[in-house]
């Protein structure tokens, strides 16, 4: 216990929230490490959104055909071993703190300092080599240009983009064709499947990658969406797929999914359709628009694209109820345009709550924005005490917690 403690102890005190736009000292620990990035295949995902849900429709496919899979996502909503995922399951707690102090004495004999995430990338990459995984679905990070894991895989198969939309605009720039010039930079080999739709987006693309890029609207288009189910039933050419995740929006991350298993087929990848369907009928992804059985609904939406994507599927759904939202976020997310996106839909209110986070925006601030657009909000700092005004607000309508992953994480 006394050992766990002290490793975790020092994995903290490299600051999550830190941030160095350099991949020289994450280079320079894998080398240290033996290059441990090269040990297994590789799909790597960058976007604005999606990336998690399509990493892990791609993993349990991968895992239904009896791929040994890696899966390394962030963040974490409970425990930061659910970064690191073997076949499906968080990294056991031995393996990630043996490989971990391995890494951090390599490290300090070397005098080489890595952020909160390099540690934890290189540390996943580690993982996967010892337990001798054939395939890693990575998931990046912030952008793709500067994130630790843009480097070198001897055995990458493909990359793939899944969206693109304004985020951490500070960080990545004001507009979509400069966030998908950061996010692209994951592609420098190999094939590329992107998910973008605006003929702009898709020009460009072209013009750097050629041959290299396909978009998987053109290649695997939604035909059809049925909810008639409870589930989302998704027609694509030649097939159909049901999925338990119940946002419109897991039609296009299909759409990439696909589209990704056409590429691995390229280089001797097989996949039985039945296995294909059932392993996205099993797939749910904590925090992406669910049901808690508390009697709320949990997602981790924090940026405009993907907060409107949570509204329309309520909209669907529940198109007569009440909605109420305990909500907040990050300040580097655009907290505005989430607010205008929201003020288009009827029956919606928020309570605005906040996160003990060094990065959390300020309550006054989003109090500014559902002002400034109409939207009937009330105020409650405390997080449980937000909840239950929420669903005293709601009556008998619906109730959801989101905006960040770090309030859902409260209440899963």
């Amino acid at each position: 216990m006394r050992a766990g403690y002290s490793f975790y102890r020092r994995l903290t005190a490299l600051n999550e929230f830190k941030f160095d736009f350099s991949l020289e000292r994450v280079k320079k620990a894998l080398i240290l490490a033996g290059d441990p990035q090269d040990s297994f295949d590789c799909v790597h995902i960058a976007g604005s959104n999606g990336k998690g849900s399509t990493a892990w429709y791609l993993s349990n496919i991968l895992m239904a055909h009896g791929f040994k899979t890696g899966t390394y996502t962030s963040p974490h909503l409970l425990d930061v071993k659910e970064r690191v995922a073997i076949n499906g399951g968080n990294v056991k707690e031995k393996l990630f703190l043996s490989e971990g102090s391995i890494l951090f004495k390599l490290l300090s004999q070397n005098n080489l300092k890595l952020t909160y995430f390099e540690f934890l990338t290189v540390l996943a990459f580690m993982i996967f080599r010892t337990e001798h995984v054939r395939v890693a679905v990575v998931e990046a990070g912030l952008g793709g240009r500067f994130d630790a894991t843009n480097v070198y895989y001897k055995r990458k198969l493909l990359s793939a983009i899944t969206s693109i939309s304004l985020e951490h605009t500070d960080y990545l720039g004001k507009t979509r064709m400069l966030i998908l010039k950061e996010k692209e930079e994951i592609a420098t080999a190999g094939m590329l499947v992107a998910n973008v739709e605006a003929a702009g987006l898709k020009k460009h693309l072209k013009g750097r990658f050629g041959k290299r890029v396909i978009f998987a609207d053109e290649v695997y288009p939604a035909k059809g969406v049925d909810h008639g189910t409870g589930r989302l039933a998704i027609k694509y050419p030649n097939t159909t797929l049901e999925t338990r995740m119940i946002e419109p929006v897991q039609a296009r991350n299909l759409s990439t999914v696909l589209s990704c298993l056409k590429v691995m087929g390229y280089v001797g990848y097989r996949f039985d359709p039945k296995k294909v369907k059932k392993a996205v009928l099993d797939t749910v992804v904590p925090g992406r628009f669910s049901w808690n059985k508390k009697g709320y609904f949990l997602s981790v939406a924090h940026n405009p694209g993907a907060v409107k994507e949570v509204l329309k599927t309520l909209a669907l759904f529940y198109p007569c109820k009440e909605t109420v939202f305990v909500f907040s976020l990050l300040k580097d997310k655009d907290a505005e345009t989430i607010f205008r996106e929201a003020s288009r839909f009827k029956n919606i209110s928020f309570v605005l709550t906040s996160i003990d986070n060094p990065r959390a925006i300020n309550i006054a601030k989003m109090k500014e924005y559902v002002v400034k657009y109409g939207i009937r909000y009330k105020v409650e700092q405390d997080n449980k005490a937000a909840l239950k005004l929420a669903k005293k607000m709601a009556g008998k309508g619906i109730v959801v917690v989101g905006g960040s992953f770090y309030l859902v994480s409260k209440f899963v």
